[in-house]
Parts: structure tokens; C-alpha cells; sequence
């Protein structure tokens, strides 16, 4: 997953992007479970105990370039997941997708995928781009992930917070 900015649009107004959250927030993250933790996808050797913080780690944006050769920020370093407005939905069981507000573009993940339910904390610093994508300083997995609903792409996508969850 990378998280990106656009430069110019960030520069007039970084208020839009960068909070300071001001209650527990809901997030959620691609991964898989085993022996009761959750890996997450993005570091395969960083895993996740329930109900536990994540150490701090200060999300810093850099300068980089998109597809097109646009000045970007980026950024690298912090917890990446998705909003509960993003959207998901599992094709022929071995491909699943995390799709954005435009439901146009997505990030595939091989899966097995388990969906696993954050809580990014109160007063925690965090990034928040236009498609739900979302950098924080500090997560924790909440022991609990979204039960797999298998569609294809001609069906009605549902947002994360539509899905069922399941206790693990």
C-alpha cells in the first residue's frame, strides 16, 4: 500500500490531511492470522497482538513522484490501513481488493486475506489522504477481523463497515 498526496494540494491546505484524532478510530488492515496474531501484509514480519498499542513511530511525508511524473508526497514509516468508507470484495477466492471512493482504482492482495478491525487511539497523530487511505503514529488490532464475503465485480461492493466482522 502507498500512501500519496498530491504536493500542490497538500501545500495550500495540510489541515486536510493531517489530524490529530479526536476519539478512537476505526480502521482496518490486510493481512493474515496465525497462532492468534495478525500479520500485517505490508511487513510480514510485523505482526499484531490483540489489544495491544503499537509502539510510536512518527509518520513523515517525503517528496516523491507518481505514475505520471507529478510531484507527490509520500509517505513510508507509520501504520498504513484503510478507512471504514473504503471497500472491499474477494474475486474466485484468491485475489482480494481494497477499493477506493472512485471505486475505479484498488490495491490487490493475494489471500489467503484476512481483514483485520484497528482502532487508531485517541489523540494520536494520523494522515488521511482523498481515497481513505490513512498513515497513524500508533494502532492496535482489536482481535477481531471481517468474516470473508466472496462476490465479483459486477456485484454490490460494500464499504468495511457494512461487512460482518467475527470474533476471533
Amino acid at each position: 500500500m502507498a500512501f500519496i498526496i498530491n504536493k500542490n494540494k497538500y501545500v495550500k491546505n495540510p489541515d486536510k490531511y493531517m489530524f490529530i484524532a479526536d476519539n478512537d478510530i476505526v480502521v482496518y488492515k490486510f493481512g493474515y492470522l496465525d497462532n492468534g496474531l495478525f500479520y500485517s501484509y505490508n511487513y510480514n514480519d510485523y505482526f499484531y497482538k490483540p489489544n495491544i498499542f503499537s509502539k510510536t513511530i512518527i509518520p513523515k511525508l517525503f517528496l516523491d513522484y507518481d505514475y505520471e511524473d507529478n510531484d507527490v508526497y509520500n509517505i513510508s514509516k507509520g501504520y498504513h490501513a484503510y478507512s471504514e468508507n473504503c471497500s472491499a470484495w474477494w474475486y474466485d477466492k484468491e485475489i482480494i481488493y481494497a477499493l477506493f471512493a472512485d471505486k475505479q482504482t484498488g490495491t490487490p492482495y493475494k489471500i489467503n486475506a484476512d481483514v483485520g478491525i484497528f482502532i487508531i487511539p485517541k489523540d494520536c497523530i494520523y494522515y488521511q489522504n482523498e481515497y481513505g487511505e490513512i498513515v497513524s503514529s500508533i494502532i492496535m488490532w482489536t482481535g477481531k477481523c471481517i468474516e470473508p464475503q466472496y462476490i465479483n465485480h459486477n456485484d454490490a461492493v460494500k464499504t468495511f463497515k457494512e461487512l460482518k466482522y467475527e470474533q476471533i
